[in-house]
């Protein structure tokens, strides 16, 4: 085993001379966050002919274990890898990580909006002041801009409460717009318009899932893919006795969301 620096000429050299006097290897690439750029550009993958990316979270590491060292990994990597233990991740290109950056940025918003709401909320029922309808309608915006608090400074946070929550009302209709063209694109149409013909699902739906996935092949079977959304049913069986419980949410949390 041997260190050798991240280049596309210096791995092309390394995996030449490997081929000449090996059948099989293993080149493990840290990637660290300098370089992890080079995991997402697809002209680098092809010239380095790079393979499978390996999550680091899910690596199985025994209880107590405190020696690390580059030797150590590379050598727990291969027998891992060897035995099937380890889990392979699919990194998006440049582009569809920044798709997948603008989807996320429009969900934070929409729940920056949502902590906006409750504070305006709280902040009413501290002043006594109860809306007896559903909340959040034509109806109630009214009522609350016609609001007149008692002191001066709790008229202030309110105001300026409401103007945040106009500013974050208008930054998502904005990124709305900016992501229905984006599915409109002939990239994104094909696999906007397979996920749409599911009930329930729409256009921010589609693009939420098509970022977050990036590639829906890489699941051999439908539970497959379900597990990794975190919505197959958990279970504590021993023996005879059968324990389901509910859903494990152990997968990506924005997808699963966007479809329960």
């Amino acid at each position: 085993m041997k260190k050798i620096s991240i280049t596309p000429f210096v791995l092309k050299t390394t995996i030449k001379s490997l081929k000449n006097t090996w059948k099989n290897y293993l080149i493990n690439i840290s990637l660290k966050p300098v370089t992890k750029h080079h995991a997402t550009d697809i002209a680098f993958r092809e010239k380095c002919n790079l393979g499978a990316f390996i999550a680091s979270s899910l690596i199985p590491k025994k209880p107590g274990y405190r020696r690390k060292n580059d030797f150590r990994d590379a050598q727990n990597l291969a027998q891992h890898y060897a035995h099937g233990m380890l889990a392979i991740v699919h990194p998006p290109t440049e582009k569809q990580e920044s798709v997948r950056h603008l989807v996320r940025c429009r969900m934070a918003m929409r729940e920056n909006e949502k902590s906006v709401k409750q504070q305006i909320n709280s902040l009413l029922l501290t002043q006594d002041f109860r809306w007896p309808k559903t909340k959040w309608t034509g109806q109630h915006c009214v009522w609350l801009k016609k609001l007149i608090l008692r002191d001066k400074h709790s008229q202030q946070v309110l105001d300026e409460l409401f103007g945040l929550l106009d500013y974050l009302g208008s930054r998502i209709q904005y990124l709305d717009k900016e992501i229905e063209e984006i599915a409109q694109s002939e990239i994104y149409t094909p696999s906007v318009k397979k996920l749409k013909a599911f009930k329930g699902i729409q256009t921010l739906t589609a693009m939420v899932l098509i970022p977050e996935i990036t590639d829906f092949g890489r699941f051999p079977n439908p539970r497959a893919l379900m597990a990794f959304l975190g919505l197959i049913p958990s279970e504590d069986s021993s023996d005879d006795v059968k324990k389901p419980g509910t859903i494990t949410k152990a997968g990506n949390s924005r997808c699963r969301t966007q479809l329960i």
